[in-house]
């Protein structure tokens, strides 16, 4: 019994010691927390401090200044540096990420008619190399008038102006006109009468023609604009009276006084950045960017200010300041005793299981990346191979028509090989198209640009239109529910509804393509059926793959890129595209499933 009591007292005081061990450690722990909080004020108020002095040292330096509007300053056109040549093809795509400038009702110079956003709004992006400047306008016009072939002037339509100050600093002033959607004729004209005086070489482009407007991309020589530059669009919408109705500008072309200066990057401004470790991020008094680090990033041991950088004229713009911050050590303020060792053990016991967790999810990753390469590289060598074959044929097609074409002196027969060169030409074009179609959408799948939105909506509103579109089919639709929830990008799924219709159209017999959208459990099914001829492969999921053609030969020269494209937005969406014949009859049913409602529509 005497043996009972000395070990129950024994354990009684092991009890005690653990509870004692467990009530200074978690003591101790929110003392740390509290000593924590406590240095990281003292910090964040020190980087204030740092940021408020840097800010009045920026309020009197001229590289600041330079690259801020004050009042009664020329507009400063800051250009990206172009690292990699320009496709002058009027679209953006082989330009940077930068954000352009945007141009609206705040940027009418001239208004002779009532403006609203939908007659006239623009983007711009300026960008240098050595030696030439890069311009690229996507302009959103309600009517696009071109120039008259039988017209001598080049203003009577819309266009776009230039000026400068050349490197003899004479002032010289061009318009960019077209006659239709082409590469683009530019025209010197005259600073005092505005007639055109003579085509200009050295400046090249494109007009392209949108579905609301027209882009235009174009590159000149640094030397045409070395003491100032401005650009103005110029918008005509009555093909009768072609009067001008809108000029709208960051700065005018009227004289050389009305020019804007032209800062090729890095500016004076971003060396200045690149002096101070990469730690400041400086703001325009509108919040655009003008230098420094793009984005600090979500980090507890980060800390950034934001002060403003002001004279007496008014603030002129926003200084970020950020730093890392290193928690202090508990062990500098606290003696920590044998009894504690216990608890820090168990915490440093779960800080090692976390790490160890952290870099097994890190492995993971990395693994998945290189399985993705290596998948990605066994699709560019296919890839290379079809584009082989794709290629070959009307390559072929305008040598052999060029050759005839040299060795024949018959009218007759000329012209025949002349259009079937132009056949060659366009069908090199359409391959080039859809190429680029591709490689945009992948690179579109890279924002952040998904929503909520009702699939059943989405789905009635395109059946509607095509019925217009292809008024000789019938296109039935069945909805099993009005309210389908889904998350993702609206525009980025009914451009794959539009190719799985025009599969469906194309392949029909006759009778009716029939479009079904129902939910089962918490997937969503969408499926596209025709009647016509059955698959004839044994493997449907090599119709997704890239270059690989569904239709005969004798049907067009299409790519085989669109269910492709197809896949690859369900895949995005977290859903899967299939293709199979159908049970019922000959037949093909494509079905896109989708997964109902969630917080984000990309796979992790």
């Amino acid at each position: 019994m005497e043996r009972i009591a000395r070990l129950s007292v024994v354990v009684q005081l092991a009890s005690v010691l653990l509870i004692a061990v467990l009530l200074i450690g978690g003591a101790l722990l929110v003392l740390s927390r509290q000593v924590d909080q406590l240095s990281r004020e003292v910090a964040l108020s020190r980087h204030q401090q740092e940021a408020v002095s840097l800010a009045r040292v920026l309020a009197g330096d001229a590289r600041f200044l330079n690259s801020v509007a004050l009042p009664g300053d020329r507009y400063q056109y800051v250009a990206e540096a172009v690292s990699v040549p320009v496709a002058l093809d009027g679209r953006d795509d082989d330009w940077s990420a930068a954000a352009p400038r945007q141009l609206s009702i705040d940027h009418l110079l001239e208004i002779f008619f009532p403006y609203s956003r939908e007659t006239l709004t623009a983007e711009f992006r300026i960008g240098t190399d050595q030696d030439s400047v890069y311009l690229i306008f996507k302009v959103v016009d309600d009517v696009v008038v071109y120039r008259d072939l039988n017209s001598l002037s080049v203003h009577r339509n819309d266009h776009i102006q230039l000026a400068g100050i050349d490197g003899s600093g004479r002032f010289r002033k061009f318009t960019l006109a077209a006659f239709q959607p082409a590469e683009i004729v530019a025209w010197e004209v005259s600073p005092e009468t505005g007639r055109a005086l003579r085509e200009v070489q050295e400046i090249r482009g494109r007009w392209l023609a949108t579905e609301r407007g027209y882009n235009v991309e174009l590159r000149l020589p640094r030397t045409l604009v070395t003491q100032g530059f401005s650009s103005v669009i110029v918008d005509v919408d009555d093909a009768s009276a072609r009067e001008i109705r809108f000029v709208m500008g960051l700065s005018h072309v009227r004289d050389s006084a009305a020019l804007g200066e032209l800062l090729a990057s890095p500016t004076p401004l971003e060396q200045l950045m690149d002096l101070l470790d990469g730690q400041i991020r400086i703001e325009g008094s509108a919040g655009q960017y003008l230098a420094g680090y793009k984005n600090a990033g979500a980090d507890e041991n980060l800390l950034e200010v934001s002060v403003p950088i002001v004279r007496e004229s008014g603030r002129l713009g926003t200084l970020h300041l950020k730093s890392d911050y290193q928690p202090p050590s508990p062990g500098r303020y606290f003696m920590v005793p044998a009894g504690i060792l216990a608890g820090c053990l168990s915490v440093l016991l779960l800080w090692v299981l976390q790490v160890s967790r952290r870099q097994s999810q890190q492995t993971r990753a990395a693994l998945a990346r290189a399985d993705r390469v290596t998948h990605y590289n066994e699709y560019l060598e296919r890839m290379a191979s079809r584009l082989n074959h794709e290629l070959r044929t009307p390559v072929t097609i305008i040598k052999s028509s060029l050759e005839r074409l040299e060795t024949s002196s018959d009218e007759p027969e000329r012209s025949k090989y002349v259009e079937r060169a132009l056949q060659g030409v366009s069908r090199l074009n359409g391959i080039l198209n859809k190429m680029a179609e591709a490689r945009r959408l992948e690179e579109a799948l890279d924002e952040d640009e998904v929503q909520s939105f009702n699939l059943a909506e989405l789905v009635r509103g395109c059946v509607d239109g095509y019925r217009t579109a292809y008024g000789h089919q019938e296109i039935l639709l069945g909805l099993e529910a009005d309210d389908v929830p889904v998350t993702g990008i609206p525009e980025l799924l009914a451009q794959l509804f539009d190719k799985l219709i025009e599969n469906a159209v194309s392949f029909s017999t006759g009778d009716p393509v029939r479009v079904r959208l129902n939910v089962e459990n918490d997937r969503v099914f969408l499926r596209v059926l025709n009647a016509g001829p059955p698959l004839e492969v044994e493997d449907p999921d090599l119709l997704f793959e890239s270059m690989v053609r569904l239709r005969p030969d004798d049907t067009g020269d299409h790519l085989g890129l669109g269910l492709y494209i197809a896949r690859t937005i369900a895949r995005f969406h977290g859903g899967e595209l299939s293709i199979a014949n159908r049970e019922d009859c000959p037949g093909v049913t494509a079905t896109l499933e989708l997964p109902l409602l969630r917080i984000t529509a990309k796979l992790k």
